[in-house]
């Protein structure tokens, strides 16, 4: 009896490897287009992280200077409730410190009371 004609297995391993490799590369390019996607996205929050940041900076200089200009007018307000006084005294600084300042920052009303102290010196040398 004759062996019967088998017909070669070996398309069935070219058919299997084609598919496999088609099915890789389907779940490649998916992977491939979700890490750029993640990539692009994290480059983006980056960013915005980076301009949160600036505009942070930028309004914590402005908060410093409204709680500077509200110390000033602290200050201008006890030296205008006081100006006779301050203006008259034999010693400006020796007045300026004798006035109660208590709720005014005491590095603003120590440089404010320095340049006042100058002016007044200026004036009254005139």
């Amino acid at each position: 009896m004759p062996a019967p004609n088998l017909p070669d297995p070996n398309w069935l391993y070219s058919t299997v490897a084609q598919c496999s490799a088609a099915v890789f590369g389907i779940i490649g390019g998916f992977m491939t287009a979700t890490l750029l996607q993640l990539t692009s996205r994290r480059g983006a929050l980056v960013a915005e992280a980076d301009e949160r940041h600036r505009r942070l900076a930028a309004l914590l200089s402005q908060r410093d200077q409204a709680e500077y200009d509200l110390e000033h007018l602290k200050f201008i307000q006890l030296v205008g409730v006081n100006a006779h006084d301050i203006y008259t005294s034999h010693s400006v600084e020796a007045k300026l410190r004798s006035l109660s300042h208590q709720h005014i920052d005491e590095e603003v009303f120590a440089k404010e009371s320095e340049r006042l102290a100058e002016r007044i010196k200026r004036v009254q040398e005139k």
